[in-house]
C-alpha cells in the first residue's frame, strides 16, 4: 500500500523517513522470536510519528501473507534506496535480525556524520553573523551621530568595509562545496557511502552487481552513476569489483586496495565497512578544518573591518574637533 498522500500535508511530509528509530526495537523483537507482522504491530503504537503510518501499513500487510519486499514496495520513495533492498534481503536470507543489526550501525555512523558536518557548518555562518552583527552596530551608531554626512572624506567610504564583507559571505556561501578542502572532504565521504553500503548489501546476501547499484544510489554521485550500467554489465561478465571500480573517477588509492584485499581474502564485508570508517572520518575532519578555519578568517576579516571603521570615526571627531 502506498503512503497516504494529500495536499499540504503532502508537501510537508515528502523527505524522506528516518527509519532509524524503528531497526533497533524490531531486531530485539525478531531476536525474542517474535514474529515479524507481531513485531510490527507492537512497534506501530511506539515508534515516532512519522513512522506511524508505515509501520502500520507493513504490519497489516505482512499479517496478510505479504513478504517483507511486497509490503515496502510503495514506501520505496520515502526511504533511502538502500533501505529496503537491504531488509529484503535480510527476510529472503533468513537473516533479518543480523541485517537489522548492521543496519542500524551503519545508519548511527551515517547519522553521526551528518551531525558533525552540521555543526562544521554552524559555527562559521554563527561567526560571520556575529561579525557583521558587529560591524552593523557600529555602523548604525555612526549615522545616529550624524557625523557621516558632515566630515570630509567620510560619508559612504565607512560602509565599504561592511559591503565587502557581506558579498565575501554571500560568495563562500554559494561555493563553498567548491573550497579545496571541502571537495576533497565531501568525495571522501561519498567514498565512505559506497564502502559502507556495498559492504552491508554484500553481507546481507545481494549479488554484487546489486550490491553494487544500492552503493553507487547511496554514494549520490552523478559519475558513478553514469558508469553503473557499463560496471553491472562487467560484473556479469566475470569481472570483479575491484577491476570494474579502478576505471571510475575519484575512487582514490585507499578504497580500490580495499577492495582488492577484500575479495583476495573473502572478507570484502568486514574490509568495506572498515574502509567506510576511515574515509567518514578523513572526510568529516577536512570538512570541519576547512570550515573552521574559514570561519576565523572571516572574523579576522570582520575584526579588522570593525576597526577600520571606528578608526575612520575617531578621526572623523578628531576634525570636528580642529575646525
Amino acid at each position: 500500500m502506498a503512503p497516504p498522500s494529500s495536499g499540504f500535508a503532502t508537501f510537508l511530509t515528502r523527505g524522506r523517513l528516518n527509519p532509524e528509530p524503528l531497526i533497533h526495537p524490531l531486531r530485539l523483537y525478531l531476536e525474542a522470536g517474535i514474529h515479524l507482522p507481531e513485531a510490527l504491530r507492537r512497534l506501530a503504537s511506539r515508534v515516532p510519528s512519522a513512522l506511524v503510518p508505515m509501520v502500520a501499513s507493513l504490519a497489516r500487510e505482512t499479517a496478510a501473507g505479504m513478504s517483507l519486499k511486497d509490503a515496502l514496495e510503495g514506501w520505496k520513495d520515502r526511504l533511502a534506496p538502500e533501505i529496503p533492498a537491504l531488509l529484503a534481503a535480510g527476510e529472503e536470507s533468513g537473516r533479518l535480525p543480523e541485517t537489522l543489526e548492521r543496519l542500524e550501525e551503519h545508519l548511527r555512523q551515517e547519522a553521526e556524520a551528518s551531525r558533525k558536518l552540521v555543526g562544521a557548518l554552524a559555527w562559521p555562518i554563527l561567526q560571520a553573523l556575529l561579525a557583521m552583527g558587529v560591524l552593523g552596530i557600529v555602523l548604525v551608531v555612526q549615522g545616529m551621530t550624524g557625523t557621516a554626512g558632515r566630515v570630509p572624506g567620510f560619508g559612504m567610504g565607512s560602509v565599504a568595509p561592511f559591503v565587502v564583507l557581506v558579498a565575501i559571505g554571500v560568495g563562500v556561501a554559494i561555493g563553498w562545496r567548491s573550497l579545496p578542502g571541502v571537495s576533497h572532504g565531501r568525495e571522501a565521504l561519498s567514498r565512505a557511502r559506497l564502502a559502507g553500503t556495498l559492504g552491508l548489501a554484500l553481507d546481507s546476501g545481494l549479488a554484487p552487481g546489486k550490491a553494487l547499484e544500492l552503493a553507487v544510489s547511496a554514494a549520490d554521485r552523478q559519475d558513478w552513476r553514469e558508469r553503473l550500467p557499463e560496471g553491472k554489465r562487467q560484473i556479469r561478465g566475470g569481472k570483479s569489483l575491484g577491476v570494474v571500480l579502478a576505471g571510475w573517477p575519484g575512487m582514490g588509492t585507499e578504497l580500490l586496495a580495499a577492495v582488492d584485499h577484500g575479495e583476495t581474502t573473502g572478507q570484502l564485508p568486514e574490509t568495506m565497512a572498515r574502509q567506510a570508517f576511515a574515509d567518514r572520518d578523513h572526510g568529516n575532519n577536512m570538512v570541519c578544518r576547512t570550515l573552521m578555519a574559514l570561519g576565523g578568517l572571516f572574523w579576522a576579516l570582520s575584526a579588522a573591518a570593525v576597526a577600520y571603521t571606528v578608526f575612520r570615526m575617531y578621526a572623523g571627531y578628531l576634525s570636528l574637533l580642529n575646525i
